[in-house]
Order: structure tokens, then C-alpha cells, then sequence
């Protein structure tokens, strides 16, 4: 019995982390999709505005997952994605990417 309550536990475990790495995203994919058409039904895709950077246009929205369906919808004429799913959890990972301090290596002393 004793056994059997460590397998429940570790496979509550195993798939709670499981879950919180979907939720990250996939910042490779985010890109894909950033600079991609499949947002838009204009034939446009984000890069044609925005080119490395979005802190100007990040601070009037409360959330990431606010303004990428603000931009597709009034930018790009396309359909707002699930603020939960897995495409907007790609571009939002792909955008912090984006705005992410830059690594410095350091070598010799």
C-alpha cells in the first residue's frame, strides 16, 4: 500500500512538472509563428513591424498574452489565439526572449 501512494505521488509529480514546461513554451516556435504568416489574414506577419524588440508597445498592455491578441487582431486582421494555449505560450516565450538581458562571457583575467 505504502508503494503504491509513492507511484500516485510521483506521477502527480512527474506531470505537474510536465505542465508547468508546457506552459513555458517553445521560444523556437514563437518565432516561427512571429515571423510567419499564419497569424494574419492580411498576408502580413509581427516582423513586418516589429523588427528585435517590443518594450514600446509592451508597456501599454497588462500582460503579454494581451497585447499579442491586441496586435493580431487590430494589426495583422486575424483571430485572437487561446490566451492558455500552446501557440500564444511560443510567442509569448519567444517575445521575454526578445526582451531578455543579454549573457556577457568574460574570458581571461
Amino acid at each position: 500500500m505504502k508503494a503504491l501512494k509513492i507511484v500516485i505521488i510521483m506521477m502527480l509529480i512527474l506531470g505537474f512538472a510536465a505542465s508547468v514546461a508546457f506552459a513555458a513554451g517553445n521560444a523556437a516556435n514563437g518565432k516561427a509563428l512571429f515571423e510567419g504568416k499564419s497569424l494574419s489574414s492580411s498576408g502580413m506577419s509581427c516582423t513586418m513591424c516589429h523588427r528585435g524588440s517590443l518594450k514600446p508597445e509592451l508597456h501599454k498592455f497588462k500582460t503579454y498574452e494581451e497585447a499579442v491578441n491586441y496586435m493580431i487582431t487590430t494589426n495583422l486582421h486575424g483571430k485572437a489565439l487561446n490566451p492558455k494555449g500552446k501557440r500564444m505560450a511560443d510567442l509569448v516565450a519567444y517575445l521575454k526572449s526578445l526582451n531578455a538581458p543579454k549573457r556577457r562571457v568574460i574570458t581571461g583575467c
